[in-house]
């Protein structure tokens, strides 16, 4: 939560601050403020603008510069549109592949009335996920994976693309089915590769309005 959360005065920013902590824990694998004994040490923090100690581990200087500007204070956070300007979301087009070691394939959806949408597979090994990219939030996915039965299984289920992140979601299903431990990490790529595209796609969504 956003420190102006326990005093009562906020605005939208605080979803800018949610999600540079879900950026902080798909970089780190690491759950923020895991340092703090209890929830009233994880209060004093917050409250008192004492960053996570897992944002001092990410190494690479763009990465924890956007997570920075994410968890500001509030009167010096940026807001999304001047996020999605940040070069961290521009497309590097050096990059001759994906920066997620899953395969990738996008499909293009076309309707009865003629509307089109777009939708992306995600595939690592025998776990695949597919997902719509809407401008709404949460998003609704799909994901099939082996079950512990010798056979498959696919779920859906909402994202929450502010409050939710890959690992969180990935522990959750693993100690859902029963999944072995090996799994978390897989999910947990998919989803992450997942919401760096969708948000490649809001982007482009948002520049093209009027």
């Amino acid at each position: 939560m956003a420190p102006e959360l326990y005093i009562g005065n906020y605005n939208e920013l605080v979803d800018i601050y949610a999600f540079g902590m879900c950026m902080l824990e798909m970089v780190t694998c690491e759950y923020p403020y895991s340092e703090c004994q209890s929830m009233g040490h994880i209060f004093k923090n917050v409250s008192q603008g004492i960053k996570p100690a897992a944002l001092y581990k990410v190494k690479n200087v763009e990465v924890r510069s956007f997570i920075e500007n994410c968890l500001a204070p509030a009167s010096d956070r940026i807001p999304a549109s001047d996020l999605l300007r940040s070069s961290f979301l521009q497309k590097d087009e050096s990059l001759s592949a994906p920066p997620f070691s899953v395969s990738l394939v996008e499909i293009e959806n076309v309707s009865e009335d003629g509307d089109q949408s777009n939708s992306f597979v995600f595939r690592k090994g025998e776990f695949l996920l597919k997902g719509h990219m809407d401008v709404t939030n949460p998003v609704v996915l799909s994901l099939r994976f082996p079950d512990p039965y010798g056979g498959f299984k696919t779920v859906e289920f909402a994202l929450d693309v502010i409050k939710d992140t890959g690992l969180s979601v990935a522990v959750e299903m693993a100690e859902q089915f029963k999944l072995p431990h090996g799994s978390i990490e897989i999910i947990s790529e998919l989803i992450g590769g997942f919401m760096l595209v969708l948000i490649q796609y809001w982007r482009r969504s948002c520049v093209a309005m009027p």
